[in-house]
């Protein structure tokens, strides 16, 4: 396959990326979309989240419909981590809006606020506190404190996913599914497929997200992978963008993904 030219989000045709042959996997005839229509919301195994005793987020933001959606699917406890969500948070994002005389999307900051605070009460917990930061709480120290013996993963914590990758393999025996956005994926490709090897967890979906580019060597800063603990290895190839995928970006191009 050629090498893609470098991605331009001024295009409104396609992206072109590539990754390792590692990436490519059989199709998980059971994949749904969870949350968001936008960034926030991942494509992950159904009877996954059907299977979980407890969902543990790791990276909120003022965005939890992954974990509003995760509980109308199954109304398991959740344990969510972000020491960056408070009412700060959405109080600013609301004064900037107002700023530029956006009462609507004034009101919606505020309302998201109310809405947050009513979601996280009691077996929904919201921690504020990072994880994964060697400064903040440790990613094996959690999950020992966790009874729960069926437990989904989410995480998008801005890059301090390499630092958890060692506590996912050692508890993995612990996990129904997993769905990992990782950043800056060209300097540590090899990372990410020296886990997956070491993982028992299968890779049933992958996504590049647009809000990040894409290399000259074809490679998406920002990928989002999932992984089943039952994947499905008889289905054929699977291949993207799948029907489930959009964009985190509405007005960015799409990133259309080959392999080498």
């Amino acid at each position: 396959m050629e090498r893609p030219p470098d991605a331009s989000f001024g295009d409104s045709d396609p992206v072109r990326a590539i990754l390792p042959a590692a990436f490519r996997h059989r199709l998980c005839p059971d994949l749904v979309r969870i949350g968001s229509d936008g960034d926030g919301g991942y494509v992950v195994s159904q009877g996954d989240v059907r299977r979980s005793d407890l969902l543990l987020s790791l990276g909120l933001g003022d965005d939890w419909s992954f974990e509003r959606a995760f509980h109308g699917l199954s109304p398991v406890p959740i344990r969510a981590y972000d020491g960056s969500v408070n009412r700060k948070l959405f109080y600013r994002a609301a004064w900037q809006a107002l700023k530029r005389r956006r009462l609507e999307e004034t009101f919606e900051h505020l309302r998201n606020y109310r809405h947050f605070k009513r979601f996280f009460v009691s077996d929904r917990v919201h921690v504020r506190k990072f994880v994964g930061s060697p400064l903040y709480l440790s990613l094996d120290d959690i999950i020992r404190g966790i009874a729960a013996r069926n437990i989904f993963v989410k995480m998008d914590i801005e890059g301090s996913e390499y630092r958890c990758l060692d506590a996912l393999v050692e508890n993995q025996h612990l996990l129904t599914g997993v769905v990992i956005e990782f950043h800056d994926v060209d300097l540590h490709l090899d990372r990410i497929v020296s886990f997956m090897e070491q993982f028992r967890l299968r890779l049933v979906h992958v996504h590049a997200n647009n809000c990040a580019p894409v290399t000259t060597a074809g490679i998406p800063l920002a990928l989002e992978l999932s992984f089943s603990a039952r994947p499905a290895p008889r289905e054929p190839w699977c291949d993207y963008p799948s029907p489930l995928d959009r964009r985190n970006a509405a007005d960015q191009p799409d990133i259309v993904i080959g392999y080498r």
